[in-house]
Order: C-alpha cells, then structure tokens, then sequence
C-alpha cells in the first residue's frame, strides 16, 4: 500500500474515533452488558459501557452540551458512595488488559450473568485487586 494510502486511512480512521458514540448504541450496548455480561469489542463502545456504569452518566462528548451543575452534584453524590475496588480493577482489565488478561476479566462478567446477576451490580466485598 502506497505511503499516500496509508496516510489517507489513518486520518479516516482518527476522524472516525472522534464521532461521539450514539446514546441508543450506548444503551443497546448497556442491556446487552447487564443481560449476558457481554462488554463490546469496540474499546470505545466498552470504555463508554463501563464510564456509565461507574458513574451512572453517559460519558461527555461535547463540552459546550454539558449540565455542569448536575455534573458536580452527581460527582458530590458518587464521592459518598462507597468505591469497589475489585469491581474497578475488573472493569479496568476488560477494556485496557492484554488480549488473554481481558479475555479473563470479560469471563467473569460473562459468568456473573449466566447465574443471574446482573454484573453491573456486582459487589466484591472485602475483596481486593
């Protein structure tokens, strides 16, 4: 492939990676998360699935649509809920892991939904990372 050609794909593909994520493709991606314990390829997509979990907000992509006021109000009130290390450590290791550490971290989630729970809910008490 021509250095040209090369250039040209790597500037589609940065322009690509900047197009907010859409909200119904985050909530389809979400369900299917909290249904069978499936976070999305997409490092993108799984990184915005685990931003609203930990958060309970779909992650910012536009600065100047942003409700700044309930932005601090929702970090004052998740500041007081008490933080699962273990849980954040999974969620770290399914998005940002080696490919056989992410494979591990993912099946646990996958495992936690076969028997029920939903693991976005998950609480590792006691346990930690």
């Amino acid at each position: 492939m021509s250095t040209q050609r090369t250039k040209r794909l790597y500037e589609v593909a940065g322009t690509l990676r900047s197009v907010p994520i859409s909200k119904a493709a985050l909530r389809r991606a979400l369900d299917t998360f909290q249904r069978t314990g499936e976070l999305p390829d997409d490092l993108r997509l799984a990184r915005a699935v685990v931003t609203r979990i930990q958060t309970g907000r779909d992650p910012i992509t536009d600065l100047r649509q942003v409700d700044w006021a309930a932005l601090f109000r929702d970090a004052e009130n998740k500041a007081a809920q008490p933080s699962d290390p273990m849980q954040d450590a999974l969620f770290e290791e399914a998005v940002w892991g080696p490919e056989q550490v992410r494979w591990a971290a993912r099946e646990v989630f996958r495992t936690l939904a076969r028997a029920g729970l939903d693991p976005s809910q998950a609480k590792w008490d006691g346990m930690k990372p």
